[in-house]
């Protein structure tokens, strides 16, 4: 469930490039929050091989979206710093999570802690 909440998050971003004027990418992003609320909280719930699917998907439309955002984003070279470190900072909470699940697949709520700061 705490997974599936940390997915809405990418619904600020909709909202924030609704208000900037990218009316698509802001709909991009309502597709990516519900690909990603699909994947995480379907598992258990749908078949594995949906569930496949829908984090392949999940995983290709939200790359499109951080790259597009990130191109954007990056008008000057001081602003694609920024861009860069924001993405360098969410890939480590990505890898701190993942290597959690490994290390300690057991503790499973330091592991959604990481992966929730992933989505944010």
């Amino acid at each position: 469930m705490l997974m599936a909440c940390s997915s809405l998050l990418y619904l600020c971003c909709s909202y924030a490039w609704s208000r900037f004027g990218y009316r698509w990418l802001g709909l991009w992003f309502c597709l990516v929050s519900a690909l990603s609320v699909a994947a995480d909280a379907g598992s258990g719930l749908l078949p594995e091989r949906a569930i496949g699917r829908l984090r392949v998907a999940d995983r290709l439309v939200g790359s499109i979206g951080l790259v597009t955002s990130v191109a954007i984003n990056s008008d000057s070279i001081p602003h694609a710093g920024l861009c860069c470190l924001a993405t360098a900072s969410s890939l480590c909470w990505l890898a701190a999570g993942r290597a959690v699940a490994r290390a300690e697949p057991h503790n499973r709520r330091k592991y959604l802690a990481y992966h929730s700061c992933w989505h944010a």
